[in-house]
């Protein structure tokens, strides 16, 4: 297991002027989404010259979270987040056996993030910056002439995430949100490794 340094993000938004008592509080939130690596997924059978075969490289990622606000300005929020499965169906590339496989990978986790707020009216622009303690698990399963074979390993990791995004205050609680974030690099080379681009769209509830 690796620790990337990703705190310092954390600790640069962390620095805020103290606002009125008023605007702080605690919130909920939850969404779903679409989580994209396009190409900057490299899946942890790289050793298997054998394989070859198509990756699908998107899936539907949803989350949940709670925060409490300092101010009108400054968040901190702690959440949990799936981001899906990336999924490859692969062949022998030689032809010289009926070797066939499936191959997925998957990342969740809980984030840590600060979340810096820019109010315009009803309208909420943000920055976020943080850590995803993240669980990824490489599952291949398949058959040949020689038989089955599946495995399963994991592998536990925090990454750097940068994010932006807008709400919408439909009520003094209520909040519709529009977020995309950037993961770099979840995973290990063990289980696979990968970037990831996820947009979603959710509601909040500010008590």
């Amino acid at each position: 297991m690796r620790r990337r340094s990703v705190w310092l993000p954390l600790a640069a938004l962390a620095i805020a002027p103290a606002a009125a008592a008023d605007d702080s509080g605690f919130y909920l939130g939850a969404g779903v989404g679409i989580a994209d690596t396009g190409d900057h997924s490299q899946l942890g059978v790289a050793d298997l010259p054998l394989l070859t075969g198509k990756t699908h490289d998107n899936d539907t990622s949803w989350g949940v979270a709670v925060g409490y606000r300092f101010n009108r300005n400054i968040a901190i929020e702690l959440g949990y987040l799936d981001l899906g499965e990336i999924t490859s169906e692969v062949t022998d590339a030689t032809g010289a056996t009926d070797a066939r496989a499936a191959v997925g990978f998957s990342a969740e986790g809980f984030t840590l993030a600060m979340i810096g707020t820019f109010p315009i009216g009803k309208w909420e622009p943000y920055l976020r910056a943080g850590v995803l303690f993240s669980e990824t698990a490489l599952a291949f399963s398949g058959s040949s002439s020689a038989g089955d074979f599946s495995t399963r390993i994991t592998d536990e990791n925090g990454d750097a995430l940068y994010g932006i995004g807008v709400r919408y205050g439909l009520s003094e609680h209520l909040q519709l949100y529009l977020d995309t974030t950037y993961f770099m690099e979840v995973g290990e080379p063990d289980t696979g490794r990968s970037d990831y681009l996820n947009t979603s769209f959710g509601a909040s509830w500010r008590f």
